[in-house]
């Protein structure tokens, strides 16, 4: 059989009646007099220059930008990501960014005036990688500061969206970072829902206490929740903004898979109390960093009682400190995604119900 073709750099749709076209250019090519665009950026982030560059590694990057004129230039260092791309709000336009490198997108053939663009990281990221930000002509004024709630979602694979617009479960690595949208994930329509933006701390196969298959004992959420990046390397995260609600949904990789010998449990009871106080405390450590905010443990209930359990648990560790704090159990998905992950239409599930508990709550979680 023939090698599959190349993943294009720059896809999708550029109708001529908008003019709008897009071109590869070497990093090199950077034009001269140019100005640095004012960005605005949701989700855990390193600025290198703030609101002109940035570094990042977590998913649910979303950034922000403006500039004035006909043509602008997004300065890449990034082999690794995927992206989808708006001008002024226009999906139909929008453009998919594959692996760019170290390189520059030129955007030509806009109307004269101010525009904003949209730049959204689609997939899970398997390295750290760097956006040296939007650069025109002229730059537009900075958007007032973004006012909207911010909820920040801490999780695993299941909070990506792992794979979740592939046709199948039978899925390759390469199948299941090019199915990944994180846009179509739950964080994102829940933010969507409330008006807000989303802050997505998670990595796939990680756990509270026990990764998937028992891998890399030692390095779970608890010790990654803090870093700038997903790797027990990363610095400290800067100061953020707190956000008014958290959405903690973890323990499906903890309690998914057998426990083998040689683990650190002596049985499912003993991972269960290990479980919960994991998850007591890494709700702890989450109202630290957001002081104030409403927190919802997520409970994907299909992986069993013993998830289950944890859960009870832990709430019976943080209630009597923390009564805002609330339980949500889902019910059975359809997994059609790859490995057996949340579908499109699973995602969209699970976001009307916490949508739906949302609602419940008082009304100033908001402020």
């Amino acid at each position: 059989a023939a090698p599959p073709a190349p993943i294009p750099v720059i896809a999708g749709l550029q109708p001529q009646d908008r003019g709008l076209s897009a071109r590869l250019l070497a990093a090199d090519d950077l034009p001269a007099d140019l100005h640095p665009s004012p960005l605005q950026a949701e989700g855990r982030l390193v600025w290198m220059q703030p609101g002109q560059s940035l570094r990042h590694h977590w998913p649910g990057l979303v950034i922000h930008g403006r500039f004035d004129g006909t043509l602008a230039y997004l300065v890449f260092d990034d082999a690794v990501n995927r992206f989808r791309l708006t001008v002024d709000g226009a999906r139909e336009t929008a453009l998919i960014l594959t692996r760019p490198g170290r390189a520059v997108i030129e955007l030509a053939g806009l109307a004269p005036g101010p525009h904003d663009i949209t730049l959204e990281k689609l997939n899970e990221s398997a390295a750290p990688a760097g956006f040296g930000g939007i650069w025109a002509k002229a730059a537009a004024p900075a958007a007032p500061a973004d006012r909207r709630p911010l909820i920040e979602f801490i999780g695993d694979s299941e909070t990506v969206g792992y794979g979740n617009t592939a046709p199948g479960r039978d899925c390759t690595a390469e199948a299941v970072f090019l199915a990944t949208d994180s846009t179509a994930a739950f964080p994102a329509r829940v933010a969507a829902g409330l008006g807000g933006q989303a802050r997505v701390i998670a990595q796939s196969g990680i756990g509270i206490v026990r990764n998937h298959e028992g891998l890399s004992p030692g390095i779970t959420m608890t010790d990654l929740y803090p870093l700038d990046e997903p790797k027990a390397a990363a610095l400290p995260a800067l100061p953020e903004p707190p956000a008014q609600l958290v959405v903690l949904a973890l323990g499906s990789n903890d309690f998914s898979t057998p426990l083998d010998k040689g683990e650190s449990w002596d049985g499912t009871p003993d991972l269960e109390a290990d479980a919960a106080a994991g998850l007591a405390e890494l709700a702890r450590a989450a109202l630290q960093r957001n002081p104030g905010a409403e927190l919802l443990l997520l409970a994907f209930a299909e992986h069993g009682d013993s998830l289950m359990e944890a859960h009870r648990q832990a709430m019976a560790h943080i209630k009597p400190e923390a009564p805002q704090v609330r339980l949500v159990t889902l019910p059975a998905l359809d997994r059609t995604a790859c490995q057996a992950h949340p579908s499109v239409g699973d995602h969209a599930r699970i976001a009307e119900i916490l949508l739906a508990t949302i609602a419940e709550l008082p009304p100033q979680w908001r402020q």
